[in-house]
Formats: structure tokens, sequence, C-alpha cells
């Protein structure tokens, strides 16, 4: 058990937004936890490998949210077996990806 890799997630300005933190939790397996900064204890989401190729997501408070299913290139993100996200890769090699609502509003890209 414990932190594998840890990494800051920065705005444009350069300053830093949120903490990411993958860890190995035992019986249980990667963990991958996005808190506020000065929050670490209490992740925003958490996201736990499953499988095959399904993850789980919980929110604050370890709360179910959903879960991220692969379709082909594509990531959704499942709430009450309904489709609420999609995540597409642009450019793999650059590491491209733009996450949006179903409806096909960009919510973020990078």
């Amino acid at each position: 058990q414990g932190e594998l890799s840890a990494i800051d997630i920065l705005g444009m300005s350069g300053q830093k937004l949120l903490h990411g933190s993958l860890q190995e939790m035992p019986e249980a397996g990667l963990h991958l936890a996005i808190s506020s900064v000065g929050c670490e204890t209490d992740p925003r989401a958490t996201i736990v490998a499953g499988k095959p190729y399904n993850h789980e997501v919980y929110g604050r408070g370890s709360h179910a949210y959903g879960t991220l299913e692969f379709v082909g290139a594509r990531v959704l993100l499942m709430q009450a077996g309904d489709p609420v996200m999609a995540i597409d890769c642009g450019n793999e090699n650059e590491l491209q990806y733009t996450a949006s609502r179903m409806d096909g509003r960009v919510l973020a890209s990078a």
C-alpha cells in the first residue's frame, strides 16, 4: 500500500489547482484520486481500476458516482447506466484529449 506517483495539476497561469495521486491499495488495486489543494484527505473524485476495462468512479466522501467504460478509442463516463460524458483521444502520441457532454459540448481539452 502507498502512493506510487503524485502530480500537480496546474492552471494556465501555472498556479496549482488540483493534486493527483496514484496509489496501490491491497486487495483493491490501483486508485487515482483528484483533490483540491490542501484537501488531499477528501478527494473530489477517485477512480478505482477495474477489470476488464471498466473502472469505478467515486465522488467526495467515497460516494459511488458511476463507471468509466472503454468503447474502442473512446471512454464513456456512465451514471445509472447512461453515458453522461465522453473522453476522446485526438492525438495519442501528443496526449491530446477532449472531454465532452453527450450533446457534443466540449467540457475540457488538453
